[in-house]
Formats: C-alpha cells, structure tokens, sequence
C-alpha cells in the first residue's frame, strides 16, 4: 500500500521539481507581509484551488510531530537539502498559502530564510536569477520553476507551463480576493463549478461533489477540538432552496455509505476513514451549508504511523 505524503515531502515538494529543489536571491529592499489578506491577494484565485496551513499553530500546539512524523523517517535528500540551505519547515516555517490552476500551482512560504545560503544553493541547481527573479528549466514542460523574495520573509514560488508564472505574485495595488479566511490553521476552498466539473477526482470524492452540486464556493478548515480534529464544510449557495437541497444530498450519501458497510458484516470504525465518513453532521442556514465531521487523533497517529 502507498504511504502516505508526509508534510515535509508536502514542503519539499512545493521548493522541489522533479528532485530539483530551488533557492532564491535575498531582496534587500523588501517589506515584510504581515496581513493574510494581503499574503492571499497575490494569489490568483477566480478559477482556482486555493489552500493555506498554519505551520507555527501546528508547532506551538505540539501537533506537528504528529503529523510530519519522526525526523529519523525524513528522507536522505531532504536531510541534505536542510545540511545544505539552513532550511528545515520544522522550524523555520510558519505559513503556506497555495493556489492550484489547471496549468500552474503557486505557493507562497513565510518564515525565516537563510537567503545566501538559498542563492547559492539555486546556482548549483543550475538556476538563472536576474534582479531578484529566479526560474529555473524543469524536467518537463510543466516543471517549469519560477520564484522571488516576496517579501523579507515570504518566498513566493510557481510551478508549471510558464517559464516566469511568478511573475503573477508580484506586488500590485490588487483588492483582497474577497475569500472568508477561516481561523482554522489548515483549510482549503474552491468555486464549487470547479469541484463539480473535476473528472479526476476519485470516484469517493466524486460521490460528495456530485452532492454539493450547485454550490457556489466550498470550504473545508480542519480544526483542533477537546477529543481531537474535526473538518468543518461551508458551502455558499445562490439561494435558501439550494442550500437545502445539498444538504439534503449530503445526508442521503452519508446514509448510504454507512448501509453500505453494514451490509458487508463490518461496523463503521471511529479511528478510521469509515467512522470519519459516516459521521458527518450537516445543516442549512440560508443560503449556506454547513458539515462537520469529527476526526480522533487515533487516525492522525495512524496516518503518521504509515499504518493506515
């Protein structure tokens, strides 16, 4: 069975292309961001999947380990990535903003840099930087990397088709995008024509965007309780029968699914994906929908475990 992705392969990923891991030069002049608004803003948005995680909550609440895993299981390349640029998400990062497109994914990490290090480390990478702009050839045609100092302390970072698509965060006098941040520290949202129209989501998931057909944006924030997480659903909706009618549809698949396991001689499990799924509360207020479905740590350690 595949593992699952560890949230510092997740942050590798987001520096690296195909194994080849990126720096970028330190920009003397820039201002710090300090507003998540504004930190969002640079994103682009109208057609996209736009995500965030709260690394510095994760840490101070002592979760991080949990969810990363041990240091002893970090891969020998990441390992030398950290030896060889200062940089370790454990504790130099402490926010990334993303946004996914049907041609680029774009990040934006704040945290502490070691930026001479990250420059030189992007040079034997083989990367061209040029008043502070880096990109860099990828393996593929959709590797293409592109990145800059957003700020003191923001990297920002583009992946795909186009050679410069960073060019896209630049600074600009953009309005906030308009997306209701939630205080959860991990949450992602999508214009829900977006979810419906995806065809390569998996046939489970597929199940559950068929039911939020209609919305206009859907949110998930994952969030931590008393007894452990939960993920909490909003979806906005043109209208108070609308919202009724996904709710309703997310009822009935969840019905559904727990006759489902009953009828195979099982009982949906509280510490795995099945007493997650078939957990799920739901209710319609206005025009909006809301959804929680509680998550025990158990499943957590499991996942960090690699034994689910």
């Amino acid at each position: 069975m595949r593992k699952p992705l560890r949230l510092w392969q997740l942050v590798l990923l987001m520096l690296a292309g195909c194994g080849l891991v990126l720096g970028v030069l330190y920009h003397r002049q820039s201002r710090s961001i300090t507003n998540l608004g504004q930190l969002l803003a640079r994103l682009p948005s109208d057609r996209a999947v736009v995500a965030a995680l709260d690394v510095k909550s994760l840490r101070t609440a002592g979760v991080l380990d949990l969810i990363a895993g041990a240091r002893s299981v970090e891969e020998l390349d990441y390992q030398n990535f950290v030896r060889e640029t200062g940089f370790d998400y454990r504790e130099d990062l402490d926010y990334v903003a993303a946004a996914f497109d049907s041609e680029h994914k774009y990040f934006l990490l704040k945290g502490r840099f070691n930026w001479t290090q990250l420059n030189r480390y992007a040079k034997a990478k083989g990367g061209t930087c040029v008043n502070g702009f880096c990109s860099v050839r990828g393996s593929m045609p959709t590797k293409n990397i592109s990145f800059f100092p957003a700020s003191t302390d923001v990297l920002a970072l583009a992946v795909g088709y186009a050679p410069r698509a960073a060019y896209t965060m630049m600074p600009s006098d953009r309005p906030e995008n308009g997306i209701e941040i939630p205080s959860a520290p991990f949450w992602v949202t999508l214009p829900g024509p977006l979810l419906s129209a995806n065809e390569t989501l998996p046939d489970g998931v597929k199940a559950f965007a068929s039911a939020l057909a209609g919305a206009e944006r859907v949110t998930v924030a994952v969030d931590a309780g008393a007894t452990g997480f939960s993920a909490n659903l909003r979806a906005e909706c043109p209208g108070a029968k609308q919202a009724e009618e996904v709710r309703d549809r997310l009822r009935s698949l969840t019905e559904v699914l727990t006759k489902m396991i009953q009828r195979s001689g099982q009982k949906p499990n509280p510490e795995d994906l099945s007493g997650v799924l078939t957990s799920g509360q739901f209710e319609a207020q206005g025009a909006a929908v809301t959804g929680k479905w509680p998550i025990p740590r158990a499943l957590l350690e499991a996942v960090s475990a690699g034994t689910l």
